[in-house]
């Protein structure tokens, strides 16, 4: 056992480092004097690259360990001399070895001409790099806790003195809940909601918790991203509780959850706009507008408070430098994760999602339609890893795992080969319109569009299993992998159908076009049976997955391919066949509607669309009309059941019929056959892409983003 005075005499033989931690992480030059220049500059502490600052000997060592230590230094110097002796000696003999010193010289050339260009762009930097200005100061602003039961603003205003005051004399105060409220609010959304939009990683969120807690306790001024972030999720939780999450959960009614929900919505944007003003672009704050801006869309579509959120974030993310994460040689920004961390992975996940869901909105109705902002060539990240969060650990190396095992990242990583398909659509097609999309093209996508689906890892295919066969392979994120294999194979088909669409009623007359027909009916279908199969699932997201816009649309998308069939196809045989699958998928959507505002007013809007084309429906007079009548009143469908997947030999539903069990009112009745008996009286004069138009204007413009 080595003694503390040899210990400290083996330390003290190490080699100083020849650069700072900071240079040698940004690959620059450094001057070896602490503080170096290149960390003076940008105000930030030199340390030394090694774990400790050398040590000197003590004064208390013995005389030999002195001498140990005294030959041990001068047997370097004695090394280093006769090297630069011996290097003086080749350079002033010339004809000794001319290859050599042309060598040398031109080594000397390469480093003076590398250290000039990391001196020009440094400066060049200095010149162009400004600073938020301390002249632009927001309110001043305090964070306090209390019970969520007692929160009924998250800000209030302070005002000192009378209440006619000077601005500088308020004081906005920020509300948040306490410190075990909130851990089971994000508790909850880590189990439950986490894999819908998963640009987090749960330790490190559940690590920012405690954090702001505790500087809260000593009355230390959190970050205020960080508190924007805890706000988002609590918003996206209590907009989704239910009674089984006041058992399990907090006691806090559904209705008093559900409408605070809109409360920290609102606060959360007050955050993110008091947090851009005094702490900048931070990763959280991103994370903030992505899980808030993703509550937005289930409660106004694709609207523009959504698309402003949206391309803030983008922004903000350029600011940080994570379009160029995996650009090693960059060092503009010293805010940049540095790759191969958790907070570059993290970054990943970030600029990913927005990335692809750039790109997907690029294919949807809407001001952005057509176009898109984040160019592939203009970006260099690699793609997120396939890694649980519970593997991903700062300061060991990132292990991924193969695509055919199921993890929180699965969904993001299908979800961004949806946006490449969507992109390369869009880089193919005239943003005005003036020149139509040629049929051949629209064939290749769906052929590309169909290797896709055929290609998901087989947890994801419509019969992947049961929540225990996943559970068998990775419990940790079985009954998340159940609502993202309902959320990607619903929106997949729906945006199959939309493909397909413009074709869809030309097949009627022209069998050119008969291919479009067979695909949006497989496509409405594969749409209808993920909902019957996840509606079996006893999972949480079962009981609210209504309250989600994306699921809305594309239920809705199907109803109207099946609509559009038995109206268009009248003669095509099996009509009662094709009647019951309509019903099938209306059913569903009656059902919706006490659960989600969108299937009201699509019910509604429908009737207001059907009556602008000057069509009357028998069996449909009660319902929802401009007048005022309820739309509650509309007829009950029947209950549809599935002896098992399959309908008019789709792969989805197999060799199966639908069946429809005897009701008051079946849907073989006055509801269908009103219909029926109404567009058989001269289909030619409705105008179908505007019938689809105007559904889309009642508030389905594309939610179906998840």
């Amino acid at each position: 056992m080595p003694t503390d005075d040899s210990a400290i005499t083996k330390r003290s033989t190490r080699k100083r480092p020849v650069s700072c931690h900071f240079c040698r992480s940004r690959k620059l030059r450094c001057s070896r004097r602490f503080p170096c220049p290149n960390c003076t500059s940008r105000g930030i502490s030199c340390e030394l690259y090694a774990s400790q600052p050398p040590e000197t000997v003590s004064e208390d060592n013995s005389n030999s360990s002195t001498d140990i230590t005294t030959a041990n230094i001068l047997a370097r110097l004695q090394t280093l001399e006769d090297i630069v002796l011996q290097k003086n000696k080749q350079i002033s003999t010339p004809d000794s070895n001319p290859v050599s010193n042309d060598l040398l010289a031109q080594s000397r050339s390469i480093w003076g001409e590398q250290h000039a260009t990391e001196d020009a762009r440094w400066l060049q930097l200095e010149c162009s790099i400004q600073q938020m200005s301390s002249v632009i100061e927001p309110d001043n602003a305090i964070f306090r806790e209390r019970s969520i039961c007692q929160i009924k603003e998250c800000v209030s205003i302070l005002a000192q003195g009378s209440l006619i005051v000077p601005s500088e004399d308020l004081t906005k105060c920020f509300w948040v809940p306490l410190y075990q409220e909130s851990r089971c609010l994000v508790e909850k959304y880590v189990e439950d909601l986490t894999y819908l939009v998963h640009v987090i990683h749960i330790p490190t969120v559940k690590a920012i918790v405690d954090h702001l807690y505790r500087d809260i306790h000593v009355q230390k001024r959190p970050n205020p991203s960080h508190i924007a972030l805890l706000s988002s999720i609590i918003a996206n939780t209590l907009h989704l509780w239910t009674r089984q999450d006041s058992d399990k959960w907090l006691s806090l009614p559904v209705d008093y959850a559900n409408k605070g929900a809109f409360m920290w919505l609102k606060a959360t944007i007050d955050l993110l706009d008091y947090a851009s003003q005094t702490s900048g672009d931070t990763l959280e704050g991103i994370q903030a507008r992505i899980i808030v801006s993703s509550l937005i869309c289930n409660l106004e579509g694709v609207s523009p408070r959504y698309r402003s959120l949206l391309m803030t974030a983008i922004a903000s993310a350029r600011e940080l430098t994570l379009h160029k994460i995996d650009y090693q040689e960059d060092s503009s920004n010293m805010d940049s994760p540095t790759s191969g961390t958790v907070e570059a992975e993290i970054g990943r996940r970030i600029w990913w999602y927005l990335t692809a869901t750039d790109w997907v909105l690029s294919h949807w109705e809407g001001p952005l339609k057509g176009t898109y902002i984040i160019n592939p060539r203009h970006m260099l990240v690699r793609k997120p890893s396939n890694i649980d969060d519970t593997d991903l650990i700062h300061g060991t190396p990132i292990v991924e795992r193969p695509m055919e095992y199921p993890t929180y990242v699965s969904y993001t990583l299908q979800r961004i080969r949806l946006g490449e398909l969507c992109r390369e659509l869009t880089d193919r097609t005239s943003i005005f319109g003036s020149e139509k999309l040629n049929y051949d093209i629209v064939l290749e996508i769906d052929k590309k569009t169909h290797d896709y689906i055929k290609g998901f890892p087989a947890f994801f295919q419509l019969g992947g299993g049961s929540l225990r066969d996943i559970e068998k392979i990775n419990p940790k994120v079985a009954p998340g992998i159940l609502t993202q294999r309902y959320i990607l194979n619903t929106l997949t088909y729906a945006h199959r159908c939309r493909l397909h669409l413009p074709y869809f009623a030309r097949g009627s007359v022209n069998p050119n076009y008969a291919y479009s027909r067979k695909v949006c009916l497989e496509a409405a279908r594969a749409v209808i049976c993920a909902e019957r199969i996840f509606e079996k699932e006893s999972i949480s997201f079962v009981r609210t997955r209504f309250r989600f816009a994306g699921s809305m649309h594309c239920l809705s998308i199907a109803i109207i391919i099946f609509v559009l069939d038995v109206c268009l196809y009248k003669n095509e045989g099996h009509d009662k066949e094709r009647k019951r699958e309509a019903a099938d998928a209306c059913a569903i959507l009656q059902k919706a509607k006490n659960d989600s505002s969108i299937a009201a007013r699509l019910l509604q809007s429908f009737m207001q669309v059907i009556r602008k084309h000057k069509v009357s429906i028998n069996g449909m007079s009660n319902a929802s009309t401009d007048d005022g009548n309820d739309i509650n009143s509309i007829p009950d469908l029947g209950s549809i059941t599935m002896e098992a997947a399959g309908a008019l030999g789709s792969p989805c539903y197999g060799s199966h019929r639908l069946v429809a069990e005897e009701s008051p009112l079946n849907p073989q009745g006055s509801y269908w056959d009103g219909i029926t008996q109404t567009f058989n009286s001269g289909t030619e004069t409705i105008d179908w892409n505007a019938l689809f138009l105007d559904l889309e204007a009642q508030g389905l413009d594309g939610g179906s983003l998840f």
